[in-house]
């Protein structure tokens, strides 16, 4: 691209900061978020009593047991083998150094800030995209002052971290489109990085599907379309992302997740068989029954003969299965084992001689739990805050359509219109006329890397685990929520226009749209 060209680019964003009318518009919708997520937060805690609950790192086996913080914490993130290390280094992190009473305010303040930076950040995003302000505010406006998110808010977990790391993703993604420089593609895939520290669920293949997209329609720098500069700022950051799984390989003997996975598979296809099939599977002894234990969530000693002895390795977090003060310790070493000698082949068995049951289970989670509120997974429900917000989901849940009874328990109608929605409108802008423009350069790439985030997600979960798919969708509701924007927003300029006009120029284009065309010119 010539000088004149970024020149002219430089001219047509200072335009519309110098247009008054857009200027209030974009100055309007912030302040708008802004307050609605301030007045809602107020009303929550003092109308509703909606506490902070920092109870997690005490109890989930996604974070290390108080015994092992206190006593071997840095070596014992060392030799985390079935979870991300991030969100364990800033929440226990900052519960050693501070206290767990001065670290709850620290890290209330923390998920706070994360919650109205989210929605700005969203907001920033569906305008760059090309919806009206006045259309953006609204929707980010009702996303973040629905009761789901104040649940997600105020409960110390992975989610919200996930929810708001993946939006800085697309944001960073359409600014490095907008800028085409070797600086804000490195920022895109050190956010990338940063996802997959928190939520090990987005891992190396993740980033390398995310990176093809960018090698696909690379973005255009001074110089032109260069592959070469988007391989230059992926290496750095998949590199450490791998490090990060393959050291578990190394340090413990056992790939990453292995704990997880068989147990998670095996259990997914053994609740789908009727108790008399499962009794008949143990009595000819074509399953163990480990398949019936509840793993990861008990101690050993749980696995009765199953046991599997090993040679002390001299790390407490492999070694212990049960902490000083009774704790159980989910990432002992034998729970590894026992998945390996029995869980996985009792996964393949099942696989093998029941796959029906196996892709049931998926069907049922995708038109079951997946489809249902946030709000309502199960770990999500047991806690004080949900509690205080029954009566107001309940209401909710009235308005959309959820069922109250049956096998589909707690899905709701609106979600499974909503999400089917967005799905294919995303698929239509990637076939659709539209998509091999160039104008359409970052907007097709920004859809492209929301289907394939809400793809992968969807797929990794529902393939692997066993429930709480909903909690797990929680991580992509804001991705859900651009192409549901985009859609109202094209619907309206379809019917403003006319079928004479139906996907001609736009008359107010986004940031994004104005930047491509102007680069398409040259």
């Amino acid at each position: 691209m010539s000088l004149g060209a970024r020149r002219d680019v430089a001219t047509t964003f200072e335009g519309r900061r110098r247009d008054p009318g857009a200027l209030r518009g974009w100055i309007a919708a912030h302040v708008a978020v802004v307050l609605v997520f301030a007045i809602s937060r107020i009303v929550y805690r003092s109308a509703f009593h909606v506490q902070f609950d920092s109870s997690p790192p005490g109890q989930f086996l996604q974070y290390l047991p108080p015994w092992l913080v206190e006593h071997d914490f840095w070596r014992s993130v060392l030799y985390l083998h079935h979870q991300a290390p991030m969100q364990i280094l800033v929440v226990q992190g900052s519960i050693k150094l501070l206290g767990l009473a001065h670290a709850s305010v620290l890290l209330e303040g923390l998920y706070v800030a994360l919650g109205v930076l989210l929605s700005l950040t969203l907001l920033r995003v569906l305008m760059w995209l090309g919806a009206p302000p006045a259309l953006a505010a609204i929707a980010v406006c009702l996303f973040e002052a629905r009761p789901t998110a104040i649940l997600y808010e105020t409960w110390l977990f992975y989610p919200l971290p996930t929810a708001f790391l993946l939006v800085c993703c697309l944001s960073a993604l359409l600014r490095a489109y907008r800028l085409g420089t070797p600086g804000a593609v490195i920022l895109f895939f050190w956010v990338l990085a940063g996802v997959a520290l928190v939520r090990s669920t987005f891992g190396t293949l993740f980033m390398a599907a995310a990176a093809s997209l960018l090698l696909l329609r690379p973005p255009i720098g001074p110089s032109g379309p260069s592959r070469k500069v988007i391989l230059k700022a992926a290496v750095v950051p998949l590199f450490i992302v791998f490090l990060n799984t393959a050291k578990t390989s190394w340090l413990v003997g056992h790939s990453f997740g292995e704990a997880l996975l068989w147990e998670n598979l095996c259990k997914k296809i053994y609740l789908q068989l009727p108790a008399g099939e499962r009794h008949r599977l143990a009595i000819k002894g074509l399953l163990t029954p480990v398949a019936d234990y509840r793993g990861l969530t008990t101690d050993a000693t749980g696995y009765g003969r199953y046991r599997l002895d090993h040679a002390p390795t001299g790390i407490p977090l492999l070694d212990l299965d049960v902490l000083p003060g009774g704790v159980t310790n989910p990432h002992a070493l034998e729970h590894v084992l026992v998945a390996e000698h029995y869980y996985r082949p009792d996964a393949l068995y099942l696989l093998g001689h029941y796959g029906a049951d196996y892709w049931r289970s998926v069907w049922s989670g995708i038109s079951g739990q997946y489809v249902s509120s946030a709000a309502l997974a199960d770990w999500v429900m047991f806690g004080a805050n949900y509690k205080r917000l029954e009566e107001l989901n309940a209401a909710l849940d009235g308005v959309t359509g959820v069922q109250k009874t049956g096998p589909k328990a707690g899905r709701s109608l609106a979600l499974v219109v909503a999400l089917s929605l967005a799905w294919f409108y995303g698929l239509g802008r990637l076939v659709g006329a539209r998509a091999s423009s160039e104008s359409e350069r970052s907007c097709g790439v920004a859809i492209a890397f929301i289907l394939l985030t809400i793809a992968y997600s969807a797929a990794v979960t529902l393939l692997i685990s066993f429930g709480d798919f909903n909690r797990y969708r929680y991580d992509v509701d804001a991705f859900y929520l651009v192409l549901l924007v985009l859609l109202v927003a094209d619907a309206a300029r379809f019917l403003r226009r006319g079928p004479r006009g139906r996907w001609g120029p736009r008359r107010r284009p986004g940031r994004m749209a104005e930047l491509d065309s102007s680069r398409a010119a040259v």
